[in-house]
């Protein structure tokens, strides 16, 4: 439905990697549709509601999986922030920025 996606403090934890992994099976199939995307993914490194870091893991593995899959279809940037809290506050402009800049 959009082009370009910002997600903030997104991931899973491990437990359900089952379910978000059918996901993306199923979203991979067609790969053509990610054609011209943008995806902009942030998450803290000192996230208290993620203490063993599970959901940067699970963003992590799904960052390699779209660069595995997806080639250079959709264009991805992930990006951590050290100490910032469950909700980096720059990766809002962070990810504003990925979007707005020109196609490289």
């Amino acid at each position: 439905m959009f082009d370009n996606y910002i997600g903030n403090c997104a991931g899973w934890f491990a437990d359900m990697d089952s379910y978000f992994n059918k996901l993306a099976d199923k979203s991979f199939q067609n790969k053509d549709n990610f054609k011209g995307k943008k995806l902009f993914v942030a998450n803290s490194l000192a996230d208290p509601l993620d203490p063993k870091k599970e959901i940067h893991q699970s963003i992590v593995d799904l960052s390699k999986r779209i660069k595995n899959e997806l080639d250079d279809r959709m264009e991805f940037d992930y990006m951590t922030y050290e100490n910032a809290g469950h909700i980096p506050y720059s990766s809002f402009y962070d990810g504003m920025k990925f979007i707005f800049e020109k196609n490289k």
